[in-house]
């Protein structure tokens, strides 16, 4: 009864990933996703990490500080690529300041557009990703 116990225990933790091959059916939880292993570099500059602090400063978002008086924000978000590698889809996670989860779509579905993750010879399916930004508070 305890080694059946323990062997559930262990099964429950060490969860694998679900993977998602319908575009329609949204992951309820962003941990279940793979991580997306990015075959191209997603472009980001220094300005786009100036506009979205100006697009969080706009809308007057209430982001969380660092020791240091910096606004350090991460949003996370899945991206779901058709079989081709193209990215079809970008739903960002709710983090309390739409205005920047929006760029933070806008940014992937322009950027990652042809970025497909490593091995996207399987049926299309659902990843995760993040974008971190850090500006002085």
């Amino acid at each position: 009864m305890i080694v059946t116990l323990s062997a559930l225990a262990l099964a429950s933790a060490a969860a694998p990933t679900q993977i998602y091959t319908d575009p329609d059916s949204i992951p309820r939880s962003l941990a279940s996703l793979k991580l997306a292993d990015f075959g191209k570099r997603v472009l980001y500059r220094q300005r786009d990490e100036l506009a979205a602090e100006r697009v969080a400063k706009k809308a007057d978002c209430n982001l969380p500080k660092d020791g240091y008086q910096w606004v350090a924000v991460r949003v996370e978000a899945a991206i779901y690529y058709s079989a081709a590698g193209n990215l079809q889809k970008v739903i960002p996670a709710s983090m309390g300041c739409p205005a920047l989860e929006k760029f933070v779509a806008d940014h992937l579905s322009k950027n990652a557009r042809n970025a497909g993750p490593v091995g996207t010879a399987s049926p299309g399916q659902w990843y995760r990703t993040s974008m971190q930004f850090r500006w002085p508070g």
